[in-house]
């Protein structure tokens, strides 16, 4: 959505964001991100621009051929970055290449015996990997057979039965792949576009009635963020009010979420914008984010070695924030007064800090075209 809105600001975003993965060595986040720039599980809506390609190429190679200097950076290592290098191992040098094979073998040589499984590519067939995972011993192991399971049935042409799958997914299983929610959300799309170019809104509909609580509201948004969708306004809408009565009901933890319902509304309901925007300053500052330090400390301790995953707060570094240009026409007293009620700073200066960027950005394209339409007049003046 932002993207559309703003390309410029969607490419920093995701700029910086990849950039804070790679120095922090967020091998899962590190994943999720790359979706946008070299997509997996779901066909993009349009291609990035080479130069973002060739960015992300950069960043996750320095990433993945650093050197591991402590047990703790090797642990992680071998832990988060297989499934990070396996789609794109073949895009690097092979200088490269060579330096982050080296460092998988370190992975396998001192892993435990039952722990020397790459089970990636074992399978052709969702009901081949949904076979052999039944036959594995570790959680890990049946947690990433699943979801191989399926992406084969994805290719299969069936997105639905992909969703299905991933609900099979055990609360143990999925601490080992925190991704399933970006992939579930991916299916979910692909699974209800094809559904909406049958016009079978019922089947849309049971879809979303059998989606987590907690992920429902943004599959529904999902939905309604599809060109064609947007363009069909009174099913959109119904999607839209529908998404809130969900929120209201099953709060999230994402805050894109909530931005995401705000900016849909600006575009198709902008009467009701001020109002959506107030509902999503409230929800978002009621969002505890993941300490992830505290919480890979607890990990540790309790010795439940597992990735993790989290969302980054809105303004975090004050970022921009996604928000519809089209905010900057509603009520501003209403709006200037909804971001004084939120209790973060930093989230607070960001969200001021983004419409005087678009304030500016359009004081700087109307004087453009006061000059254009001065220009005649300047030459006549001259002659």
């Amino acid at each position: 959505m932002l993207r559309f809105a703003d390309e410029q600001a969607a490419t920093q975003l995701y700029t910086n964001a990849l950039t804070t993965a790679a120095t922090t060595a967020d091998y899962s986040m590190a994943f999720s991100l790359m979706q946008y720039a070299f997509p997996i599980y779901a066909q993009p809506v349009q291609e990035v621009s080479p130069v973002i390609k060739s960015f992300t190429l950069d960043t996750l190679g320095a990433l993945l051929s650093q050197p591991l200097n402590s047990p703790d950076q090797h642990q992680e290592f071998c832990r988060d970055a297989p499934i990070l290098t396996k789609p794109l191992i073949t895009y690097f040098s092979p200088a490269q290449q060579g330096i982050i094979q080296a460092s998988l073998d370190t992975c396998k040589a001192e892993a435990p015996e039952e722990e020397q499984h790459d089970d990636f590519g074992a399978c052709n067939t969702a009901d081949s990997c949904l076979k052999l995972a039944d036959t594995v011993p570790t959680a890990e192991r049946r947690a990433r057979l699943k979801m191989e399971a399926a992406v084969r049935a994805r290719e299969e042409k069936d997105s639905v039965r992909s969703l299905a799958i991933l609900d099979t997914l055990t609360e143990d299983e999925r601490e080992w792949i925190p991704e399933w929610v970006n992939d579930y959300e991916n299916f979910g799309r692909e699974a209800m576009e094809q559904l909406y170019k049958l016009h079978d809104t019922q089947a849309i509909q049971r879809l979303i009635d059998r989606f987590p609580d907690s992920l429902r509201a943004q599959m529904i948004l999902n939905l309604a963020d599809v060109r064609e969708v947007r363009d069909d306004k009174p099913y959109a809408t119904l999607l839209l009010t529908e998404a809130r009565r969900v929120l209201e009901k099953f709060p999230t933890d994402s805050p894109f979420t909530y931005l995401e319902l705000m900016n849909l509304h600006s575009e198709l309901l902008p009467n009701e914008a001020p109002q959506t925007f107030a509902f999503v300053t409230t929800a978002l500052d009621k969002i505890t984010y993941i300490d992830f330090n505290k919480e890979d400390k607890k990990n540790k301790k309790a010795g439940k070695d597992r990735p993790l995953f989290g969302y980054p707060k809105p303004g975090r570094l004050l970022e921009p924030v996604m928000i519809n240009p089209i905010l900057i026409d509603q009520d501003e007293p209403y709006i200037t007064a909804a971001i004084n009620l939120l209790s973060d700073p930093e989230t607070r200066i960001a969200f001021r800090l983004t419409f005087l960027r678009y304030s500016l950005k359009r004081y700087d394209q109307a004087r453009k075209e006061r000059e254009q339409l001065r220009a005649p007049e300047k030459a006549r003046a001259h002659k």
